[in-house]
């Protein structure tokens, strides 16, 4: 018996690397003959350094730290992988939301500068094509923070150059655009921008409705936020003849999605098939019986795109049968058998609560380990 654990990060207990260990443990208990392969997977948010590391490692690529400003303008250290022309980063390491507190988070406030920052020390470095990972941001700046640090000038009415950096809240007080320095950095950069949502920029599905309250949105400020945003893109969409406001995954990282399709004519990709293209998954699973994957929350958007839809798809496509485990399981076994997964296991059906779910969530998966080996692998072993 082969299996290939294919897991997502469990946010806020357990790294995917942590969460694949403690599963293993668990299987090699009960069934310890079972052949165990691991692969960290991201879908293109936080994590997806920790998820390419080790393969690009491999292929040449080396890591690169850089003092950055942070969400909330303090100095941060951000790390991405860079091997010749080609540069891998991750925006959650210069803006992520696991950079600040939640009590001290406050949308209106943040910055993604520290993201532009990044991207131009890669271009220094002699990068010419970026390969980012959006998702865990702590920004709803629609992108501009990044894009100022990298030669957009933004103005007011009163045609004052608006200073560095550039914050959310700045948003309605933008009445025009500067590229020329800009375009004399990045006319010859080319950008991969993968995530793992099509949210539109604006709208009940926009980046500041759905994302804002995680990243510190304050009563009254969605209106705020709304309406400068939609100003910008208004603004973005007459100047570089660009269409921002409906475009799919534009809403990407608070408008980190727009700002690179509109100032840098950014590919924006389903984040898990560029990951697994780049893990080599396919040929990883050559000779498995079982691949196991999933991530902290299973839910409806996990339907959509989400690493485990991308990883079932594949693993079905090779006729291989797929088991899922989450912390926490908000879809029946029907929505995931017509995914094409076999059954589904989650800390919450063992823990006390989320607290206990949480804090004692490797032991928990170290559970789910035997429990899963008793069920369907002992009788293949």
């Amino acid at each position: 018996m082969k299996i290939l654990l294919a897991l997502d990060s469990f946010k806020g207990s357990m790294s995917a690397r942590e969460a694949m260990d403690a599963f293993a443990l668990g299987v090699h208990e009960v069934a310890p003959d079972t052949q165990i392969e691991s692969m960290a997977i991201s879908d293109g948010g936080d994590g997806l350094l920790g998820s390419l590391s080790a393969v690009l490692s491999d292929m040449g690529f080396t890591e690169r730290t850089v003092s950055v400003t942070g969400p909330y303008l303090e100095s941060v250290q951000a790390r991405y992988l860079i091997k010749g022309a080609t540069a891998v980063l991750e925006m959650a390491q210069a803006s992520g939301l696991v950079l600040t507190d939640e009590a001290n988070r406050h949308t209106l406030d943040a910055t993604s500068f520290g993201t532009g920052e990044m991207m131009l020390d890669a271009i220094r470095a002699g990068a010419t094509s970026l390969v980012m990972g959006l998702g865990g941001s702590a920004t709803n700046d629609l992108g501009l923070g990044a894009m100022q640090a990298l030669g957009v000038q933004f103005y007011d009415e009163e045609g004052q150059l608006i200073q560095t950096p550039i914050r959310a809240s700045d948003l309605g007080r933008v009445s025009r655009i500067g590229l020329e320095p800009f375009m004399n950095l990045t006319s010859e950069i080319n950008v991969t921008a993968v995530c793992d949502v099509d949210n539109p920029l604006l709208g009940k599905r926009g980046a500041t409705a759905v994302f804002g309250p995680q990243k510190g949105l304050q009563a009254g400020d969605f209106e705020i936020l709304e309406a400068g945003m939609a100003k910008v893109a208004r603004l973005i969409e007459s100047s570089l003849e660009v269409a921002i406001a409906d475009r799919p995954a534009c809403g990407a990282a608070g408008g980190m999605g727009a700002a690179l399709c509109a100032f840098m004519d950014a590919d924006l990709l389903p984040g898990i098939d560029c990951v697994l293209d780049l893990l080599q998954f396919d040929r990883a699973l050559v000779g498995v019986d079982y691949v196991v994957t999933g991530e902290g929350r299973l839910d409806y958007q996990s339907l959509a795109g989400k690493a485990p839809a991308g990883v079932t798809r594949r693993a079905n496509d090779a006729g291989i049968k797929v088991i899922a485990v989450a912390g926490q399981n908000q879809l029946t076994q029907e929505h995931c058998r017509a995914m094409g997964i076999e059954a589904i296991y989650d800390l919450m059906s063992i823990a006390r609560d989320t607290s206990d779910a949480m804090k004692n969530a490797k032991l928990h998966m170290r559970t789910l380990g035997r429990e899963v080996a008793q069920k369907h692998f002992m009788n293949n072993n």
